[in-house]
């Protein structure tokens, strides 16, 4: 696991480019990009696709709750 931070996200939601041919992969989606910054590391090569778990934050609780 590596802590990124977050850095911005893109104003537009776009069209997907990456494609995995999987044969349930929908292709007419729309993605909101998000950029977030990596720590130095070997690891990680520019361009490089990764797979991001970013968990969400608790819903408030409401009056009726």
């Amino acid at each position: 696991q590596v802590k990124a931070t977050f850095v911005r996200a893109e104003p537009l939601v776009v069209p997907k480019r990456s494609l995995t041919n999987s044969a349930a992969e929908r292709v007419d989606v729309r993605v909101l990009q998000v950029i977030y910054a990596l720590p130095p590391s070997d690891v990680f090569r520019v361009g490089q696709q990764i797979d991001a778990f970013i968990p969400a934050k608790p819903a408030p609780a409401g009056k009726g709750d």
